[in-house]
């Protein structure tokens, strides 16, 4: 009885394995169609600003333009938020020395809303300038 009782548990225990590893590859899988997807449908701008000014001033932008809840990874440099009813994603990367690339992905409906995505990048590019200006 105790021997049924540990193969039991055994096979429970590999199949818990097996389903948090096919988890794991799904995510991950995910993760790289989501990047791709965003890659394709992103409006892209290269600016000669450090990274760490072109993301404080596109959080900043983003408060100006939505008063909704942004959602923000400081890590990743990434946020996303509600504009005019559309899922908006910012990703803020370092591109080359002494420049960083701004991507913003607009999203309503499934549809991709290019527009919106130009007009929030446009906005932090010329607050960008502005503040350089200053």
């Amino acid at each position: 009885m105790g021997g049924t009782h540990r193969m039991k548990y055994l096979i429970l225990s590999l199949v818990g394995l097996l389903a948090s590893g096919c988890a794991a590859v799904l995510v991950a899988s995910t993760a790289v169609v989501l990047t791709e997807e965003f890659q394709d449908n992103a409006t892209t701008v290269t600016v000669e600003q450090d990274a760490e000014i072109v993301w404080a001033r596109a959080k900043s932008s983003l408060a100006h333009m939505t008063d909704s809840m942004i959602h923000t990874d400081d890590d990743l440099k990434h946020a996303v938020t509600k504009i005019e009813g559309a899922e908006v994603s910012v990703e803020v990367k370092n591109w080359n020395t002494g420049e960083t690339r701004l991507r913003v992905m607009a999203k309503k409906y499934v549809v991709y809303d290019r527009d919106l995505a130009n007009r929030v990048c446009d906005v932090i590019a010329q607050e960008l300038h502005n503040e350089q200006a200053n």
